[in-house]
């Protein structure tokens, strides 16, 4: 059961993931385009040191690391249909709690820049990672529910 779609999808996903810890989040530009600081999943920096935040930006990475792990937990518990949906599900909470404080930080950054500094998303269309993450593990989830489906179809006709 291991080759099943579901475990294409939640590769996906983990792609997905991983993409979020390799590239930045947002970019600050100051008035002239010109790029002065950066949002990632591990920091936040600015030409003139770090950005104060009340909270610390590595809870970002730490979500998305455990939304990873749950996934690869979900690939490799196949002969437990109803224990790999449960760690999808938690994976999908890991999501929505990244998406939730990723907004929250945003906003943080929002409110204690200068008025001649913008946010841009635009470079790296790293926003989409999340949600394409959330996508694939939904679509994963279908997939073990049809699985289930079938198992207890054929257990009818035994």
């Amino acid at each position: 059961m291991i080759q099943r779609i579901q475990t294409v999808y939640l590769l996906l996903a983990i792609a997905a993931c991983a993409a979020l810890l390799c590239f930045p989040l947002v970019s600050i530009c100051d008035g002239a385009g010109v790029t002065v600081g950066l949002l990632t999943a591990f920091s936040a920096s600015f030409t003139g040191g770090t950005l104060p935040t009340v909270m610390p930006v590595w809870v970002l990475a730490a979500f998305v690391i455990l939304g990873i792990l749950l996934r690869v937990i979900a690939i490799f518990s196949f002969k437990n249909r109803r224990n790999q949906l449960r760690t999808c599900r938690s994976s999908l909470l890991a999501d929505g709690c990244f998406v939730a404080l990723a907004a929250v930080l945003v906003w943080q950054l929002l409110n204690q820049l200068p008025e001649s500094h913008e946010i841009s998303f635009a470079p790296y269309f790293v926003c989409a990672f999340p949600l394409l993450a959330i996508v694939f593990t939904l679509l994963a989830m279908r997939g073990i529910r049809h699985d289930e489906r079938l198992v207890r179809a054929a257990d009818r006709l035994r």
